[in-house]
């Protein structure tokens, strides 16, 4: 239950960081499209976070690495 709730509050925060860089864009902007496709895409496929899926998917969407931490 706790790794499920982990789980979403990736993928909240992930989504909800390219919904802020995408508004930035032209709302029409098929960049932008194809980010937050591409983000939902992989989304589908991360399960049971760990350092290993974490690390990789925030750096290619959103340039950070979160473990630094």
């Amino acid at each position: 239950m706790t790794s499920r709730a982990l789980q979403t509050y990736f993928e909240d925060r992930l989504l909800e960081a390219a919904e802020s860089i995408s508004a930035k864009a032209n709302s029409e902007s098929y960049l932008a499209d194809f980010y937050k496709n591409s983000l939902e895409s992989d989304l589908k496929v991360f399960h049971t976070p760990s350092t290993d899926r974490v690390r990789p998917i925030f750096k290619k969407y959103l340039g950070l690495d979160v473990t630094e931490g």
